[in-house]
């Protein structure tokens, strides 16, 4: 019986499934078992790329690497350079560093359609796009600084599908080319910056085009799937000291996944058995990875992954677990897998009978009633269940029973009857011990006299 996440006994608040969004290919960190995980614990902002190539920006470090230059048809006249130089007589005071440019040399013959740009490819798999992109480049022609006449070729800006320019902008002035907030779609994976040819006139002027910005708002079609071997959940009661591990295997075709786990909640200290407020436990890891270029996330978990389960601070009684993936897009898929058992608490025994109200403890009379009962949970607040009850006078059993309560919340209780006359006069002690089903022991010691 499958439930969505939303609807199952561990109550995420809509805040936390909302934030809530692991996993590993070298540089993964595990979660420490039994941590509590918030929204601000996951990462579930969708991936961008940002590129200054001017040196006025927070770009990164040579990121110029990141492009490629492809090559074109045989005999292009476009000359590709990734820093400023000679050639580039205004690039120096534009860019700082290394960056992308497109030289088209006034001698060459443009006249054949030919391009020569710098191509930017979206990281991760088949199923990621660009959702959205600005671009700047620096279209500049003339032989100085102080001549910068219009002119072929074109200088261009664009996203396309590798067909299908989706947003674009183009221009033969001198000037600063923008592309403002393109709007891309699936199957949209490239963006690039340069010259274009194929002019009946001649070129006239030396002419380059350097891609100075490039921002992409990243995203993917696809939401991450996992397959949780359920096989792998014991049943029964579990303890405190329990672990067990959860064999989990996600893959993500878009921009890569950010974390897989099993969830489980967090136990609320004032109720043990509540979960708490926008609190969850991740059983698992976490790989702290963007989804961009930069920082790309693994495709899917490496072979073996089986996540370890820490019980003990899960709430108590029949608690739900989760199988839960989320991916560099912002996508996360979160579902309830199982319910598990949890019993941490020892009975309660509560002591009534004449023997409990003797004055001061001190038995006077021939006989007493002792009335022994034992607990161990109750609707709503389920636990394992009194297996075991004895009632011992220093030490030596006078009464017992057990059982073995295949379900849960089992009582016990016991009737004996303290004989004073079968003890010396002077101080002894009465213990009840009861055992539940997962071991947990409660004894209960009352210290009395005899005088009889």
């Amino acid at each position: 019986m499958g439930r969505d996440v939303y609807e199952r006994e561990m109550k995420f608040s809509a805040v936390l499934m909302a934030t809530i969004v692991m996993l590993f290919l070298g540089a993964l960190a595990p979660v420490a078992q039994a941590e509590p995980i918030t929204g601000e614990t996951l990462n579930l902002a969708p991936a961008t790329d940002n590129f200054d190539w001017t040196g006025t920006g927070s770009g990164y470090t040579n990121s110029v690497d990141m492009l490629e230059y492809p090559p074109n048809a045989s005999g292009s006249p476009f000359t590709d350079y990734d820093e400023c130089g000679s050639q580039t007589f205004h690039s120096c005071a534009l860019f700082d560093g290394k960056a992308p440019f497109v030289y088209a040399d006034s001698s060459g013959d443009f006249t054949n359609s030919h391009y020569g740009w710098w191509v930017y490819t979206v990281p991760g798999g088949p199923d990621s796009y660009i959702d959205k992109a600005s671009s700047q480049v620096a279209n500049v022609t003339g032989e100085s600084i102080f001549d910068l006449p219009s002119g072929p070729p074109i200088a261009i800006t664009a996203i396309w599908d590798g067909s299908t320019i989706s947003a674009g902008e183009a221009t033969q002035e001198t000037e600063e080319l923008k592309m403002i907030d393109g709007e891309g779609g699936p199957g949209v994976r490239q963006a690039f910056a340069g010259l274009l040819s194929g002019f009946t006139e001649s070129v006239p002027y030396d002419h380059w085009a350097g891609w100075q910005k490039l921002d992409v708002d990243l995203s993917d079609e696809d939401i991450p799937t996992a397959d949780l071997d359920e096989n792998s959940i014991p049943d029964g009661w579990l303890d405190e000291n329990s672990t067990f591990q959860v064999g989990l295997d996600a893959e993500d075709t878009g921009l890569g996944l950010r974390y897989a786990m099993v969830l489980g909640s967090q136990r609320d200290v004032s109720d043990p058995w509540e979960p708490a407020e926008n609190q969850a436990q991740g059983f698992g890891w976490i790989d702290h990875c963007v989804g961009n270029t930069e920082d790309p996330c693994p495709a899917e978990t490496p072979n073996g992954f089986a996540p370890t389960v820490e019980v003990a601070d899960l709430p108590e009684g029949h608690t739900g677990i989760d199988k839960a993936v989320g991916d560099g897009a912002g996508h996360f898929a979160a579902e309830w897998v199982a319910d598990i058992s949890v019993d941490t608490m020892k009975p309660e025994i509560s002591l009534d009978g004449s023997f409990m109200s003797a004055p001061g403890m001190v038995l006077t009379a021939p006989s007493y009633t002792l009335e022994a009962d034992a607990t161990d949970g109750e609707s709503g607040k389920e636990n394992s269940g009194v297996v075991d009850l004895k009632v011992l006078v220093d030490d030596v059993v006078i009464d017992s029973d057990s059982q073995s309560c295949p379900t849960e919340n089992c009582a016990l209780d016991l009737d004996p009857t303290i004989d004073s006359d079968d003890y010396s006069n002077g101080p002894h002690q009465l213990k009840v011990k009861a055992t539940d089903a997962v071991g947990h022991i409660k004894t209960t010691t009352v210290d009395f006299e005899v005088d009889r």
